[in-house]
């Protein structure tokens, strides 16, 4: 798609290395990068996004214009639900 320019770091998982949950990949993430987790935030669209946010101590801001829905979100504890990308920026 072109926006990986905007990004410093792109993470996924690697079952051949053991990256394989949510949990690994953030935390692999925010290693790379050097980041502290007290100035971290996780912004998901999906259930496993919050749950592996919330398993390795950050708060997560679920979108609904991914693939979850308010419902999903609800449900699985989320930090912040945003419906637009403008809800996100306020937040900060």
């Amino acid at each position: 798609m072109g926006i990986d320019q905007y990004f410093e770091v792109i993470g996924g998982d690697n079952r051949e290395i053991g990256r394989d949950t949510k949990a690994k990949v953030i935390e692999y993430v925010l290693e790379t990068m050097g980041a502290k987790k007290e100035d971290a935030v996780m912004v998901g669209d999906r259930k496993f996004d919050v749950e592996g946010a919330h398993l390795v101590g950050l708060p997560c801001i679920a979108v609904e214009f991914g693939y979850g829905d308010k419902a999903e979100f609800d449900a699985c504890g989320a930090d912040y639900i945003a419906a637009t990308p403008k809800a996100v920026a306020e937040l900060f």
